[in-house]
């Protein structure tokens, strides 16, 4: 059920096989909203139904949903009977758009198998994979450029590279890590290569050129960071 109380949306559901309540997700002025449904294609017609709802509650705050792409977006998971039929005819048919009715400028809702979100990737499928290689990539390019001349470099002290490396690096592999729902093998596999090349770095503890006899473990140098 979604209601508006006047101050915006409070969506609750409850299944009584597996009771869950949902609150709204507000940011500032990021909103998201919850739907859920018993079948693929009524689950499409409440999101239908639901566009124009969202768009007069915002306005009523005079505030204006952005339809455009990588703003206002639906993440679907269709499950169960009929989801694949449905998920084809949203893709073929409809070009992963559901119209919405809106009173005076009519739009369209585009569907999306990924949103991001201040630097973040949610997929339908919850899968944490694709995020964890887009958090490895963007701290190694924040890393690599600056290995050389900062990270590994006996001309600064430990301490300082550390304090960096934290701020520069560590910043974008690990925001919200908090969050995250248990990671699969191959995603955390992702987190911690990037994660132990760094303090093998700024240890001076790589196995790059290191003989079978000398090389160090990951939790060697776990140790050695404290």
């Amino acid at each position: 059920t979604l209601h508006d109380h006047g101050a915006g949306f409070v969506p609750s559901f409850h299944c009584p096989d597996d009771p869950v309540t949902l609150f709204d997700d507000v940011y500032a002025d990021d909103s998201v909203l919850f739907m859920v449904s018993k079948s693929p294609d009524d689950l499409l017609d409440k999101v239908q139904a639901m566009g124009p709802l969202a768009v007069a509650v915002y306005r009523r705050h005079t505030l204006h949903l952005n339809f455009a792409r990588g703003k206002s977006e639906a993440l679907i998971a269709l499950r169960g009977r009929g989801a694949q039929a449905t998920r084809r005819a949203l893709v073929l048919d409809k070009d992963s758009e559901i119209a919405l009715p809106v009173p005076g400028a009519p739009t369209a809702l585009r569907i999306v198998a990924e949103y991001k979100h201040m630097g973040g990737l949610i997929n339908s499928r919850l899968c944490m994979k694709r995020e964890a290689a887009a958090r490895a990539t963007s701290a190694f390019s924040a890393f690599r450029p600056l290995r050389k001349r900062l990270f590994s470099s006996c001309r600064v002290g430990l301490q300082t590279r550390q304090s960096l490396a934290s701020s520069l690096v560590f910043t974008r592999l690990l925001y919200n890590a908090g969050t995250w729902d248990p990671l699969a093998p191959a995603a955390l596999r992702r987190i911690r290569n990037c994660y132990m090349q760094v303090l093998r770095t700024l240890h001076n503890m790589t196995n790059e050129q290191a003989q079978d006899s000398a090389r160090t473990t990951d939790a060697q140098v776990l140790e050695a960071s404290g």
